[in-house]
């Protein structure tokens, strides 16, 4: 074979073998498209599928909402009446001092609070309190606690005739005075009702502390005119004593 055909025949082979590469090549890239697309395909079957599966859980809640209405309206704008609810609070007769350090001198007041229904039956019923103490021989605030909603469970005793809410209050201002005032004020989450108590325990000062005057005392201050002060919410542990 002379050189130019030689030289042809190799060209011919050289593009042949590039076509072939060029034809598996495109081969390739296409089976990789296609496994993209099943990928993308699944992944929207895979979506379409959570989307129904919300809208049914959605229309779900629906419905059930619908019943609970249709219920609630059907009880009548009365049916608070038929539940037993707080309507007042008492703070508890055995409230009163603490003293766990065996120190001179109390350390705080310990205080009792029983939500009390229509029918005079003490309730857990669930809601805020908040308790303020006063010095009133000098007209003073000496400390406000707030105990939330959402930790008032913890607060809860029950047993042979025990039912109530227990708070440990210390003393955030020492008082000078050996009687101190206890105000109690109960939210309650249903109704949204306040309803508040009231009551004087006699606590022992440290030596240090000078009582206030028997005059003073005789002209003690309402607490609704005493100067408010931020409440912060406090909490002493210690053993359960039963009221």
């Amino acid at each position: 074979m002379t050189l130019p055909r030689k030289f042809g025949a190799t060209l011919l082979a050289a593009a042949m073998l590039g076509a072939a590469g060029l034809l598996l090549g495109g081969c390739q890239t296409h089976d990789q498209q296609n496994i993209q697309l099943i990928a993308d395909l699944q992944t929207c079957r895979d979506e379409n599928a959570k989307l129904k599966k919300d809208n049914s859980d959605l229309e779900q809640t629906r419905i059930e909402q619908a019943k609970r209405i249709l219920t609630l309206e059907g009880l009548g704008e009365k049916r608070l009446e038929l539940l037993f609810t707080p309507t007042s609070i008492q703070i508890g007769p055995h409230s009163g001092a603490i003293n766990e350090s065996g120190a001179p001198g109390d350390e705080g007041v310990r205080v009792y609070i029983k939500p009390i229904d229509r029918d005079g039956s003490v309730v857990k019923a669930a809601g805020s309190v908040k308790i303020e103490l006063f010095d009133l021989a000098r007209a003073a605030m000496i400390g406000c606690y707030d105990f939330p909603a959402s930790d008032i469970a913890k607060h809860w005793e029950s047993g042979f005739l025990t039912y109530h809410y227990r708070f440990d209050c210390p003393w955030q201002n020492q008082p000078t005075n050996p009687d101190v005032t206890i105000r109690a004020t109960f939210v309650d989450y249903l109704t949204g009702a306040t309803l508040t108590d009231q009551k004087v325990v006699r606590v022992k000062l440290p030596p240090a502390s000078q009582p206030a005057s028997s005059q003073a005392a005789s002209q003690p201050a309402s607490p609704t005119t005493s100067p408010a002060s931020p409440c912060s919410t406090t909490a002493m542990s210690g053993p359960t004593s039963k009221p």
